[in-house]
Order: structure tokens, then C-alpha cells, then sequence
């Protein structure tokens, strides 16, 4: 995988590039879009970690995989047309594809693996749907088989339901999002030896095998980083308000949400600036009217959803705020942040599916090793940063 000494200058990855490569033109002036943003936000770019990058969206394969296609071994987890494809575009990118001794030798099977998820009412289904294909596709990677299971955190017989799908689809792990498994359903798993990995569950003490992880955002961060944001607003009008739109807290003391947005009211206190809650009833961009209807003279407004951070600052433009864009923040990170320049706190969604994937294939490796040894159970975060915007 080495770029020869005298290699020509990188491509310029713009809409040609990704047309070029078979994707259609909105598609990709978006990956043209999502490259330039990648640059912007690496201060230390170098040529390796844009060939990976460019590889990685060229091929519109997930980052694991390109790790694979340069690793000595797990190369072999890819089909050989992904293998063929990627040597093509090494090659175009001015880089010798990898070299590999020896011939590929046959795979273990694939575990199967139950993600377990809520799929209607939840506060912002945009967010959720990324979270299931970041996790998706890591585990894909790593030839693990996820199939997808409605499970409600309301269902007062959630060992019932989950009995019935490890029935039937018989899961060799499960997948807990944005769910937390109560102790009967915890009970039933480890009868049965299935490891589960939780993501952004309720942060319990009491957390024992069959729970090996989970995966939680490292949300330390954001009040510093609110507050140096509040700090550098432009005041308009004397105003030393901030709206915090955020939908109403959760019963439990150990919620995520809670404590995201204890945060965030801390950072705007320790600025100098009052931190007033606007409690909506989903993440969806419909509740910006409300929003500024009530507070339309608000120094700031900082949103739980990239989506209502978009509609207030359209809104923000339409009334005719020329520093709109300054005065409101996101959630998520998500492409729509990037397009529409607002500043954001990205929770590295990405990276989310690369530490289920990674919990689940350590387990598996270790049981196949070692069938009587069960891990720990560990917490692992996932830092939240803000990701700022021109």
C-alpha cells in the first residue's frame, strides 16, 4: 500500500470523481460535499489518512472495511469483487494496492446477532435510523448478521417479547438501543448465554454479565465548549437569553438526555447568559415555529436535533437575523448540519457501530478460545465534541 516516491498529486475527489465512479449527481455532489468537510476538519492531514478517506467513500464502503482491505489478515472478511473494486481506485489514487501472501482461507460463519430497538415514536427518527446503520454496517464488517426487532421500553412483558424473538431467530448476541433491559429480561439472556451490548441505555450500577458494555456518550465536554460558544455570541439587543429546545426529562436519575442538557444550562450560566428550557414534543424541524414564536428575540438558541436547529435558523434568515447562523446550535452532526452551516455537537455516530462491533467480536473470539471465560462488564465512551462551522 505505498504511494510511489515520484506519486503525482492527490485527485481532486469533486462531483466528476464520484459520478465517475457510479454514483448519480446529488449523490455525488454530497460525497463531493462530505470530503471537503472531512478536510476541513483534520488540521494534520496526511496522504494516508486521505487515501483511506477517499477509498472509504469512493467505494461506499464503511471505514472497517477499508481497515480490513489494508490489514495482513482480515482482508479475506471482503468479497472479491469489493477487493477488485478497491484495487481499481488504489491504483487511480496513485497507490499500489496492498500486496497479500497466500491465498484466502475459508471464514468461520457468521454470528448472528439481534439489534433490539424501539421503531416508532421516537424522538427523532433520522438520528435513529443512523445509529442503526452505523451499527449495521460496522458489524458487517466484521461478518456478524444483524436483524432488526421492535422492542418497546414500555412493554411490561419485555422478557415475554424477548424470549420470542431468541426463539425464532435464534441470535448467537443482542443489541440494546436506546433500551435498557430490565432484570428479568437480563436473567433470561444469560440462561441462555447471550451476550448483550447496550447503547445509550440508562447508566446502572448494577450492570453484570450477560452485559459486557456499554456504549455511552463521553458528554463531559460540552459544557466548556457551550460556554465558550455563548461567550463569543453577538448580542442582539441587549438580549442575555438562550433558548435550550429540548423535550421533557426523563423519570430516570441516570438518563443521558437529562444530563446533556444539565450541561448545556451549566455552560450558558457560566457564560453570563440565562438558560430558559422550551420543552418539544419530538426532534422534528416542525416545532421551530413554536420555538421562535415564544422567544422570538433570544440571544441564541441551542437544539437537541440538527433538524429544529435548521428550521429556527431558516426561520431566523426569513425574519431577516443576518448572524442566524451564528446563533443557533445542533445535535448530531449530522450531513443536513454541514449543508446548511450549523455549528453542532457531533456524537461520532461512526464510531458508535465500531464499538458494538468491537465488544461483540472479542466475545466471540474469547469464547471460541476460552468457552468457559465470560468478560467484565465495561462502560465505553463515545466523546461528544463540537464541531464548529464557517
Amino acid at each position: 500500500m505505498k504511494s510511489p516516491p515520484d506519486a503525482p498529486p492527490f485527485p481532486v475527489l469533486n462531483e466528476a470523481w464520484f459520478c465517475k465512479h457510479g454514483f448519480d449527481s446529488r449523490r455525488s455532489s454530497q460525497l463531493a460535499t462530505d470530503w471537503r468537510t472531512w478536510l476541513a476538519d483534520h488540521r494534520r492531514v496526511t496522504r494516508r489518512g486521505m487515501y483511506r478517506k477517499a477509498l472509504e467513500l469512493t467505494a461506499n464502503v464503511h471505514a472497517g472495511s477499508v481497515a480490513h482491505y489494508l490489514s495482513d489478515d482480515f482482508w479475506q472478511k471482503l468479497g472479491d469483487d469489493t477487493l477488485r473494486n478497491l484495487d481499481a481506485i488504489s491504483r487511480e489514487l496513485g497507490f499500489d494496492p496492498p500486496r497479500r501472501s497466500g491465498t484466502r482461507q475459508r471464514m468461520r460463519s457468521a454470528h448472528r446477532v439481534a439489534l433490539l430497538a424501539e421503531l416508532s415514536g421516537v424522538p427523532s427518527p433520522r438520528y435513529h435510523l443512523e445509529v442503526i446503520r452505523s451499527i449495521v454496517h460496522a458489524s458487517a464488517a466484521a461478518h456478524l448478521a444483524v436483524s432488526i426487532h421492535e422492542l418497546s421500553q414500555a412493554d411490561t412483558r419485555m422478557k415475554a417479547t424477548l424470549a420470542r424473538i431468541v426463539r425464532h431467530n435464534r441470535p448467537h448476541g443482542l443489541i440494546w438501543l436506546r433500551l435498557t433491559p430490565d432484570w428479568a429480561s437480563r436473567e433470561f439472556a444469560w440462561s441462555r448465554k447471550l451476550p448483550m451490548v447496550i447503547v445509550h441505555g440508562d447508566r446502572l450500577a448494577d450492570y453484570t454479565r450477560p452485559v459486557i458494555g456499554h456504549v455511552v456518550p463521553s458528554q463531559k465536554p460540552i459544557r466548556q465548549a457551550i460556554k465558550q460558544w455563548t461567550r463569543d455570541l453577538r448580542v442582539q439587543g441587549g438580549s442575555l437569553e438562550v433558548v435550550v429546545a429540548t423535550m421533557r426529562r426523563e423519570p430516570s436519575a441516570t438518563s443521558i438526555r437529562n444530563e446533556r442538557v444539565d450541561l448545556v444550562k451549566a455552560g450558558i450560566r457560566e457564560a453570563g447568559f440565562r438558560a430558559t428550557e422550551f420543552l418539544v414534543p419530538d426532534y422534528s424541524a416542525s416545532t421551530a415555529l413554536a420555538i421562535l414564536e415564544a422567544h422570538p428575540s433570544a440571544a441564541a438558541y441551542v437544539c437537541l436535533s440538527d433538524e429544529i436547529a435548521i428550521g429556527v435558523k431558516q426561520l431566523l434568515v426569513f425574519k431577516g437575523r443576518k448572524e442566524a447562523g451564528r446563533v443557533v446550535l445542533g445535535f448530531d452532526d449530522s450531513p443536513l448540519a454541514a449543508r446548511h452551516g450549523i455549528w453542532s455537537f457531533s456524537q461520532h455516530l461512526d464510531e458508535i457501530g465500531n464499538r458494538v462491533r468491537e465488544l461483540l467480536t472479542a466475545f466471540f473470539e474469547q469464547r471460541a478460545g476460552s468457552p468457559a471465560a465470560w468478560p467484565e462488564f465495561q462502560e465505553v465512551p463515545v466523546e461528544v465534541n463540537l464541531t464548529p462551522r464557517e
